[in-house]
């Protein structure tokens, strides 16, 4: 798994079908849409805004051009170079652990795998350039006759900016993963309210994932 960014977003909506843009929460839906405009067709497919909607109006031509690839420009979306960016809310992204060596959201990581309960699943983590590369194999416990786990954690008892007010949690990653994100887990720890045995989990699932940029809601969350 090859990670880019993990931050707190700021936004509102929900994963129905996408409206028509008379529709008064077509901004939220576009957002949902990783930024791409559902009004020419587009969809965010393996990295990109997609479409195969012929662009007829001026406006889903004006969606063309290199500086909006498809990015919704009715709600002021652009394009980066990697992802559409809201103009309006980008600020109000807070990134939690990015691997670019931003001193505001550099952490440490360990991996913890099941050799501590008596399996023999491994995986390492290493930073490449701007990602972080984490590696292994999960195997079966003997002992138990079911697969064990490989996590990637925070070390250290470093403390993360206040999140309070964000929404959502996004987690980007890049290139080939190897594994679909549906088969990961995210799991988050609140100080003075879990435990290392007792946390909050939510599952990369289709729902909240396209592709491999996933943006799951608070609520998603469970105690594990």
């Amino acid at each position: 798994m090859l990670v880019g960014i993990l931050a707190a977003l700021s936004f509102s909506g929900s994963p129905d079908e996408l409206p028509l843009h008379s529709d008064a929460g077509f901004c939220h839906r576009v957002e949902l849409n990783h930024g791409c405009c559902p009004a020419c067709g587009y969809e965010w497919r393996d990295g990109k805004c997609v479409t195969e909607q012929v662009a007829s109006s001026a406006y889903c031509k004006s969606l063309l051009e290199p500086t909006q690839m498809g990015c919704c420009a009715y709600c002021h979306n652009h394009w980066d170079g990697s992802h559409c960016v809201h103009a309006a809310t980008a600020e109000s992204n807070l990134p939690l652990a990015t691997f670019d060596g931003s001193p505001s959201s550099s952490r440490t990581w360990e991996t913890v795998d099941d050799p501590v309960m008596g399996g023999a699943s491994v995986s390492t983590f290493a930073r490449e350039g701007e990602a972080g590369v984490w590696s292994g194999e999960v195997k079966v416990v003997p002992s138990l006759g079911s697969p064990g786990f490989c996590t990637l954690r925070t070390k250290g008892g470093e403390v993360f900016p206040d999140a309070s007010a964000s929404t959502h949690i996004g987690l980007r990653l890049n290139g080939e993963s190897g594994l679909p994100t549906g088969d990961f887990t995210m799991t988050v720890g609140v100080e003075g309210v879990t435990t290392s045995q007792s946390m909050f989990s939510a599952a990369l699932s289709s729902e909240h994932c396209c592709g491999n940029d996933c943006r799951l809601p608070w609520s998603a969350f469970q105690p594990c």
